[in-house]
């Protein structure tokens, strides 16, 4: 079905409307497909009338990545089937699915996939990205997790900064690989007067046990007397896995961000504090500033590959409301520009991007999201599938 509404189908206000900051492409057409067969139609018709071509899947990218100029959306959202084979380990996943659904559809019987942070992320674009062509099903592998699992939030005072900062690195590198340790800087709530406050959390995805709560005794022990609140035991896998849900969800949202990796050695000295400067600089009191962990973009930019310990992704989310009162009044270049700063203050560090985390409003990010060996088999691999250059260039 033809979708002839004018507006992008993609959730980020900021791509809504005349923004000074970035402006969304405007393609030809969407056709939103109920079957394989509708989405092999589409290509088929792009190629004979050589029309560039885009696919969407949930459509979560906050770069629009789904929007291609003068091209053929192929809107796969409704493709939304999950077929779980709990023998193998395996589910067959449409690309229309995201994380909750697929969630929702495997905990019952007590296995996960790990995707992305929140609920919404789409599992296509979590795999693919949107450059890699149109794809109907995948299988993914899943694995075993516990119906609850062993949590825990300490949040303190922007002030207390350096202390919480300096802690995290070597708790990072010596929590049990079962354990994901994360550090964010943002505000509270409206409720709670928007106060500036630094995070760590943690998530086992394992049962409880000894070496789990020797791991979170160091977070325990960290700062009591400086610490606002401590959130401390077992949760249910699907609040665990969407605590950070409600701050994405909300109507009007602007964002614009930047994701980068970084080798944990280099979270330090000059590139912690711009860390924390730029928290103290925040334009918006939704943005946030999030170190966490990740595998690296790639593993020859040093000449040796990085274990997971050795690797964080450090990413800066300015968001903000769309009001009526527009781009300008709503202070959207400003917004854009505390993620650029943060962005070229970390430079010195950084190892590479990651290509679902960044804008794609600026020349060469696809070239720092992937190693020079790893993006010339990429283009040789799309030169093969894509003779007509109908999929969006990789550049």
């Amino acid at each position: 079905m033809h979708d002839p509404s004018s507006t992008p189908p993609v959730w980020n206000a900021l791509l809504h409307t005349a923004s000074p900051v970035m402006k969304a492409p405007s393609p030809l057409c969407r056709v939103l497909c109920g079957s394989r067969e509708d989405v092999a139609k589409c290509a088929r018709f792009a190629v004979e009338h050589k029309l560039p071509i885009v696919a969407r899947g949930s459509g979560h990218q906050y770069g629009g990545l789904c929007l291609a100029e003068g091209a053929l959306v192929v809107d796969m959202s409704r493709l939304k089937r999950v077929e779980v084979d709990v023998e193998s380990g395996t589910a067959l996943v449409e690309p229309g699915v995201n994380t909750l659904e697929l969630r929702n559809a495997t905990q019952p019987y007590g296995l996960h996939f790990p995707g992305g942070h929140i609920s919404p992320v789409g599992i296509s674009g979590f795999i693919l990205g949107a450059f890699l062509g149109l794809v109907t099903q995948f299988t993914v592998s899943l694995h075993p997790v516990p119906a609850e699992i062993p949590c825990i939030t300490a949040i303190f005072p922007l002030a207390a900064a350096d202390q919480v900062g300096a802690f995290f690195r070597p708790f990072y590198e010596e929590c049990p690989q079962s354990v994901e340790p994360s550090m964010a800087f943002t505000c509270t709530s409206p409720e709670d007067g928007n106060k500036p406050v630094v995070i760590i959390s943690c998530s086992a995805f394992v049962a409880d046990c000894p070496e789990i709560q020797e791991c979170y005794n160091k977070l325990r022990a960290l700062l009591p007397s400086k610490r606002i609140v401590l959130h401390d035991g077992l949760l249910p896998l699907g609040s665990a896995l969407g605590m950070l849900d409600a701050g994405w969800d909300w109507p009007g949202l602007c964002l614009y961000g930047h994701g980068m990796f970084v080798a944990t050695k280099s979270l330090e000295g000059e590139a912690l504090q711009q860390i924390i400067q730029h928290a103290t600089d925040m334009t918006s009191p939704r943005s946030l500033l999030l170190v966490c962990p990740s595998a690296p973009s790639s593993t020859d930019l040093h000449g040796s590959s990085l274990s997971y310990r050795d690797c964080l992704f450090v990413v800066a989310y300015s968001m903000w409301p769309r009001t009526s009162a527009g781009p300008e009044a709503d202070g959207d270049v400003a917004h854009a520009a505390w993620v650029s700063s943060a962005r070229e203050a970390l430079q010195p560090v950084v190892l590479g991007c990651y290509m679902n985390e960044v804008m794609h409003d600026r020349p060469g990010q696809i070239e720092s999201c992937y190693s020079q060996a790893t993006l010339a088999g990429l283009r040789q691999l799309k030169l093969k599938v894509d003779p007509h250059g109908l999929l969006r260039p990789l550049r």
